[in-house]
């Protein structure tokens, strides 16, 4: 008797792993899913057949396999930014200063 309980048992656990094995695959088959999804939405926005890559709404560039495109252009991109405020800041210094010389006047 103890045999043919041990034995029910062991299926049951048996049964319960395989249905938690096929709920992981189901679970990982939705986020491969998902996945690809995306990928195939950013292929259609943002690729550029004539260079194979995909051009970024940020600026930035990647390959295929999603690594960014790495490079002179790329550096200047994100790091010119403080010469541009400078020169807004030397408009804002001109404009108070002509406002400045009118008041006067």
């Amino acid at each position: 008797m103890q045999e043919v309980v041990a034995n029910v048992k062991k299926e049951e656990v048996k049964e319960a792993n395989r249905k938690s094995a096929v709920e992981k695959a189901n679970n990982l088959s939705k986020a491969a899913k998902k996945r690809a999804a995306a990928y195939a939405l950013k292929t259609k926005k943002f690729y550029n057949p004539y260079d194979g890559l995909f051009h970024m709404p940020d600026g930035s560039r990647e390959f295929m396999d999603e690594s960014k495109v790495e490079g002179v252009n790329n550096y200047h991109q994100t790091h010119n930014h403080a010469h541009d405020q400078m020169k807004m800041e030397a408009k804002i210094q001109a404009i108070e200063n002509i406002n400045a010389r009118m008041m006067k006047n």
